[in-house]
């Protein structure tokens, strides 16, 4: 079975720089199935924008003026995600590599390395040699209209999730033809360009990777140091509140703020349980 750089020109990850800890997350992951050294794509840390670095994002064509197609409460944090993978698809375009693997830097095995090595040598015998676009995992989709080529191939209709997809040359060129400038959350503009741009498109199934169990970095809400981004909408008084019984040190007299932070913790596992039982459940 070919390794994967083997069988790609190159392997991106797109990664903070200050998110060392997840870079070497995302390394082990791929050493794991036999990637040595991928490349690594500075992530647009979308908090940190501001407006000028907004408008530069504006002004050179990769956001779209309008941004109200982003939502209000992560509206930074989305461009930020979207410029990251628009930076990543450019690198495709300008190399001229016929084919890349794009990854977020949470990305996950979702079984053993030697499980996934007959699941990906099943994957690659059943995907159509003209395909642009390869969702090697998706989040979430409208299964009844998904249509089944193989048992590890299918043609998916709505798919969202960006975690891992792969891309040949001429889908990188289809895609920022079609998303640029984005104006919505970059799964959003994938499915638009999808439809627009007749890219052909399949997805394997089962998936050949998960969204792994690390906290969103590029769109998360706070600024850095703080991961709790469920408080991130409180005012800045209360805020500070709330990072200290995350933390573990709520201020006293604080029972209710203690059990907000338990819903909330609690509401985010309940999330990723489904979100597994949801793949396992539909196979990928």
């Amino acid at each position: 079975m070919p390794l994967l750089s083997e069988l790609f020109d190159d392997v991106f990850v797109i990664n903070l720089r200050e998110s060392d800890d997840r870079w070497r997350h995302a390394e082990a992951v791929l050493s794991s199935i036999g990637v040595a050294r991928p490349t690594r794509v500075d992530a647009v840390d979308g908090r940190s924008l501001g407006e000028e670095g907004l408008k530069r994002l504006q002004d050179g064509g990769t956001i779209a003026k309008d941004i109200s197609g982003f939502r209000a409460r992560r509206r930074l944090p989305e461009i930020g995600c979207a410029a990251s993978h628009v930076a990543a698809l450019r690198e495709v375009v300008e190399r001229r590599l016929p084919r890349a693997l794009i990854f977020e830097d949470d990305v996950d095995l979702p079984c053993a390395p030697a499980e996934w090595t007959a699941r990906m040598k099943r994957a690659v015998e059943g995907l159509p040699e003209s395909w642009q676009l390869w969702y090697l995992y998706r989040d979430l989709d409208v299964e009844h209209r998904v249509r089944r080529l193989s048992e590890s191939t299918v043609i998916p209709w709505n798919p969202k999730g960006t975690s891992a997809y792969a891309v040949t040359l001429a889908g990188a060129e289809l895609l920022l033809g079609a998303v640029l400038p984005v104006g919505v959350p970059i799964d959003r503009a994938f499915v638009g360009a999808i439809r627009s741009s007749n890219i052909e498109v399949y997805a394997s199934s089962p998936a050949l990777f998960s969204a792994g169990a690390l906290p969103s970095v590029i769109n998360r809400r706070t600024a850095p140091g703080g991961n709790m981004r469920a408080g991130s909408h409180l005012h800045p008084e209360y805020q500070s509140r709330w990072r200290a019984a995350w933390s573990g040190n709520p201020p006293p007299h604080s029972w209710g703020l203690r059990l907000q932070v338990g819903v909330s913790r609690a509401r985010s596992r309940l999330r990723r349980r489904l979100r597994r039982w949801l793949h396992a459940r539909r196979g990928g």
